[in-house]
């Protein structure tokens, strides 16, 4: 699909908007739906409101634009790209925050320097409408540095991502000046994502997770109810989890003293400040997983 709605989406934070001329039919191929906004900088000149425009739009040596479907200015002023598929993030940690499935916005910013509030807030009111029109929690409005695979390979935007969401949280809820609060990485755990897992088979396999890199980030392993009112037995072995210093920061279950890696009720694994985990398992049905 082609998203010819962007406009009147940005439109609606009362911001100001300009059309770039052909935006609703560019792209690289219809887009395939919207489960993220992928938040971005240009690392672009130093200097003029929106230098970097026409690279996002048209592409540069070795990658055709468009590179995403916003471009936001210093001043805050919102260019429409393009309604298609833009190539923004690269390889991803989880297929929904790929191209096919997120909006890019590219801000300009060079990426040291300190960012204009009245850009910041911009920035903010943009997802917020977009997460409200493509009914998106505001945990999906992330950073490329956080959806990146593999994980440090991006640094944008530069700025704290935590925060930034308690913003997008707030106009969401209808404050007109949200604060910027820090994200508080010590509160009680909150669910990102549940994940039903269908194995192809009863073998070893593993897949990857993507978690909340708060002090409670963490996975909830749940087997099903079999016909008996018990739970299927399954098998959980290796958790590899890694955190945005690209330092590990989970380990192998089957060291913990007490751990039984035959499942039959759900179990928490806490894997504090990890990005992401790589879990390793077999099972003769599906299951559920919760990321924290």
């Amino acid at each position: 699909m082609y998203l010819t709605n962007l406009a009147q989406i940005a439109r609606s934070t009362g911001l100001t908007v300009i059309e770039q001329p052909g935006w609703q039919t560019r792209g690289h191929g219809p887009q395939t739906d919207v489960q993220a906004i992928v938040c971005h900088h240009t690392a672009g000149a130093p200097t003029g409101d929106a230098p970097s425009l026409y690279v996002v739009q048209n592409g540069r040596t070795g990658l055709a634009g468009p590179l995403s479907h916003f471009v936001l200015a210093r001043s805050g002023t919102v260019y429409v790209v393009a309604a298609g598929l833009c190539w923004h993030a690269g390889e991803t940690i989880q297929s929904w925050q790929s191209n096919p499935h997120s909006i890019g916005i590219e801000a300009e910013a060079t990426g040291t320097a300190p960012w204009p509030d009245i850009q910041v807030k911009a920035y903010a009111k943009l997802c917020a409408a977009l997460a409200k029109a493509f009914k998106i929690p505001a945990s999906r409005v992330m950073g490329h540095k956080e959806v990146c695979y593999p994980v440090g390979r991006k640094s944008d935007p530069n700025f704290d991502m935590g925060s930034f969401r308690n913003r997008v949280t707030g106009y969401l809820s209808g404050d007109p000046e949200p604060s910027p609060q820090p994200e508080d990485k010590k509160g009680t755990a909150e669910l990102m994502e549940r994940i039903t897992v269908t194995p192809p088979d009863g073998n070893e396999h593993t897949f990857r997770v993507n978690l909340s890199g708060t002090d409670t980030a963490g996975v909830v392993i749940r087997p099903r109810i079999a016909g008996s009112g018990y739970s299927e037995p399954m098998w959980v072995g290796h958790i590899y989890a890694w955190g945005n210093d690209k330092q590990g920061v989970g380990q192998d279950p089957a060291a913990t003293p007490g751990y039984n890696d035959r499942l039959v009720s759900h179990r928490r694994y806490d894997l504090k400040g990890a990005v992401w985990a790589d879990i390793k398992y077999s099972a003769a049905g599906p299951f559920e997983v919760d990321c924290f």
